[in-house]
């Protein structure tokens, strides 16, 4: 799991408590500083950040990572 797939884990888990908003705060710091939302995780079925934020639902995560692919022209 790279780091970019534990911060989309971790926002998930606070953000299915009823007393706190799901965030992107954690996932976002990281593109900043050069994680890829597209690199595939060597672990479990190798499935890239921006798929398991889509996957569950961290429509956050999958805005900021539209507008880091817009960026890079992909």
């Amino acid at each position: 799991m790279t780091l970019l797939h534990h911060a989309i884990d971790i926002e998930l888990d606070a953000g299915n408590r009823p007393d706190v908003s799901l965030h992107v705060d954690t996932t976002a710091f990281l593109p900043a500083r050069g994680a890829d939302p597209t690199r595939k995780s060597h672990q479990g079925r190798g499935l890239s950040a921006e798929h398991m934020a889509f996957a569950s639902g961290h429509w956050p995560a999958m805005e900021l990572f539209g507008a880091w692919k817009r960026e890079r022209g992909q």
